[in-house]
């Protein structure tokens, strides 16, 4: 398949699809999902033949890869992505709750349009 035709399939150009083959931009889980979908592999091929995990960079997992760490967790993210914002940062309120890890706040979470990555696709 040619960058041409992934990008087509993603609806990306076929510039941006080498910017992501060639390290230049990063890859968002959704569109590393969308990218393994098209090219009907599991995201896990893409890490076939490392010595070390992708997470682990100088022995520390990253909190990202702690994350992504399962099929069900990237699916999640991919979905999450895929929202509009005000239902993301309700959603990531309610589960940050449940989980009992919230920043006690008075009155909605307030989080900032240029937020973490995991907010963004």
């Amino acid at each position: 398949m040619s960058q041409g035709e992934l990008g087509k399939m993603l609806g990306l150009t076929f510039q941006q699809i080498q910017k992501y083959e060639l390290g230049v931009n990063r890859v968002s889980a959704s569109k590393l999902w969308g990218i393994a979908e098209a090219l009907k592999a599991p995201v896990a091929s893409f890490y076939d033949g490392l010595e070390t995990t992708p997470e682990q960079v100088g022995g520390e997992q990253t909190a990202t890869a702690r994350y992504l760490a399962t099929y069900k967790e990237v699916r999640l993210v991919a979905a999450f992505g895929r929202l509009p914002k005000r239902l993301q940062r309700s959603l990531l309120a309610l589960v940050e709750e449940a989980a009992g890890t919230a920043a006690p706040v008075a009155g909605p979470v307030a989080i900032p349009a240029s937020g973490p990555d995991l907010l963004s696709n």
